[in-house]
């Protein structure tokens, strides 16, 4: 299917600079002069367009972190009237283009001579966004994919961070109270602009998540072309799928081409549930297991391939979690899913970064709260409401109690939000907390057999700790490790022996040569080893 497409931005292309000090006042003008017209023309003028419509325009006029914006709204129907939500689907794929030569004097300027390897270069763009956008192009003959920033984006993007600090240092000027929350998430989106402008750091996340998910069935990820990329450009393997943006967009508006995609995707064995439930699954995998996730997971960016496989592009946003955090990101996430407000409230508590004025105590209280609203009354244990809503007023809480977690911990739940929203569009019967909640068990399952390991290496009073935790989960075997341990450091042996089975049965399955299932055997089998000899050491009593 060929969108339409709007006129394209004439533009030449910058070389990349820093913005000068006072570039976010000409900036500021600009988002001003954008919002008079608009707003002028909604009130004095008539316009076929539709209010959806004027709303995607307007955000596309005012370009940059704007566009950004949009997106985020686009895969959250649940904030927005009704056509709101399918209107700004544009914004993740379809925003106005720039010129073809524009982006070959791009291309030529970031690859020099390699550029000239780049052949027949499709002139109409796969998908426009607000960044860059994607050609089509003949390597070696091989079919790849190339991604060019947008001339004059990154001083754009960086005016935009600074006309909010500026708008941030008013607010605190003024001590305006009810607007600090603004603080945390412009900072947020701060980070994260440097994150998406420069190409080769896209690269390098990409590489990682693919190798990490090379063996792994329903997934598949580009591979990298690295000698044709550099901070504006990435070149990557084509994948020839459907967006499933397109598709979204196709079924809701019923176009012309609806019914001929939805017969062809079904003859390739297509089923909306079986490929709902598989982005869940990756996502969940990656994060609880790996802890490298692919962050920014709007429609666009995932693509429909034979068979309910997923395909992945565009890892300009990118979560990186340690083991500790996902051990505590499952529990809290399982918490949630089933009301246990405890051991969210304790799941969480490890999670955070608090600030000297935080209020532990008064987050407790709106947990509770909020509970209700959550799910569906007191005597409710199972989420009623959306779970980006849930998100959005668990973060609004930990903000105004001064509770913030950390960067990478709202990369999940920000991925979680956008999911819910993808899922509740893409394939409404599926159960997104269901589904959440078995990839929580299964990470807490393996993440217990690796605690009681370093716990029987340390003498046992760490499984004390980790047992009295992870048993109120109903994790197998943890609590009889507390009795265990309570019988006497001679039961010790046994701890170890258990952590050992735990982790060759529950975790990651074991491979030949260096990696984390052999070292966590290695160290169950030292275990062991000490506590055996500890123990024949012992005098009898």
């Amino acid at each position: 299917m060929t969108p339409e497409r709007v006129p394209s931005i004439p533009s030449a292309p910058q070389a990349v600079q820093a913005p000068s000090a006072f570039a976010w006042v000409g900036r500021t003008w600009h988002v001003t002069k954008v919002l008079a017209r608009h707003g002028a023309a909604a009130v004095f003028t008539k316009s076929a367009m539709s209010g959806p419509m004027r709303f995607r325009v307007l955000l596309e006029d005012l370009g940059g972190s704007f566009v950004k914006f949009g997106q985020v709204l686009a895969v959250q129907p649940d904030l927005l009237p009704p056509g709101y939500a399918t209107q700004l689907l544009d914004l993740l794929d379809r925003v106005a283009p720039v010129p073809t030569d524009v982006v070959r004097q791009t291309l030529a300027a970031e690859l020099g001579p390699a550029a000239q390897r780049l052949a027949s270069m499709d002139p109409e763009p796969l998908a426009t966004a607000s960044i860059a956008q994607v050609h089509v192009a003949d390597l070696d003959g091989q079919r790849v994919a190339i991604k060019v920033q947008r001339p004059g984006i990154e001083q754009q993007f960086r005016s935009d961070v600074r006309m909010m600090m500026v708008l941030l240092g008013i607010v605190r000027l003024l001590r305006v109270r009810p607007l600090y929350w603004l603080d945390e998430p412009i900072r947020e989106f701060a980070g994260w602009t440097d994150e998406e402008l420069d190409f080769r750091r896209e690269a390098r996340h990409l590489t990682l998540v693919r190798r990490q998910s090379i063996d792994r069935k329903g997934v598949r990820i580009p591979e990298v072309i690295m000698g044709l990329t550099t901070r504006r450009v990435l070149v990557t393997e084509y994948l020839d799928g459907v967006p499933m943006a397109t598709y979204m967009r196709a079924r809701e508006t019923q176009d012309a081409n609806w019914r001929e995609m939805d017969a062809r995707l079904r003859s390739l064995g297509f089923d909306p549930g079986v490929f709902g439930r598989q982005i869940i699954f990756n996502f969940t995998h990656d994060s609880f297991y790996h802890g490298l996730f692919h962050a920014d997971l709007h429609p666009a960016n995932l693509l429909i391939l034979p068979g309910n496989v997923v395909g992945y592009v565009d890892f300009g946003i990118t979560g990186a979690i340690g083991p500790y955090a996902r051990t505590w990101l499952a529990a809290m996430t399982l918490a949630l899913v089933r009301r246990d407000i405890d051991d969210l409230h304790r799941s969480f508590l490890k999670l955070v970064v608090p600030r000297r004025d935080a209020n532990p105590v008064a987050f407790r209280v709106g947990l509770d709260k909020l509970a209700d609203s959550w799910y569906g009354g007191s005597g409710g244990t199972r989420l009623r409401k959306p779970a980006a809503l849930v998100m959005i007023e668990m973060l609004a809480l930990s903000r105004e109690t001064a509770m913030l977690p950390e960067r990478e911990v709202v990369k999940y739940i920000r991925s979680v939000m956008t999911l819910d929203g993808v899922v509740h569009r893409f394939a409404p019967d599926l159960d997104l907390g269901h589904e959440i909640e078995q990839a929580s068990i299964a990470t807490l399952n393996a993440q217990s057999g690796r605690q009681l390991v370093f716990a029987a290496w340390a003498g046992g009073l760490r499984a004390l700790e980790s047992g009295r935790s992870l048993a109120n989960r109903g994790l197998i075997g943890v609590a009889r490790l507390r009795a265990a341990q309570a019988a006497g450091s001679s039961l010790q042996l046994g701890a170890a022996a258990l952590a050992c089975a735990i982790c060759v049965t529950q975790a990651a399955p074991l491979r030949p040569g260096f990696n984390l299932g052999s070292v966590e055997l290695a160290i169950g089998s030292l275990a062991l080893l000490f506590l055996a000899v500890n123990l024949i050491r012992q005098p009898n009593d």
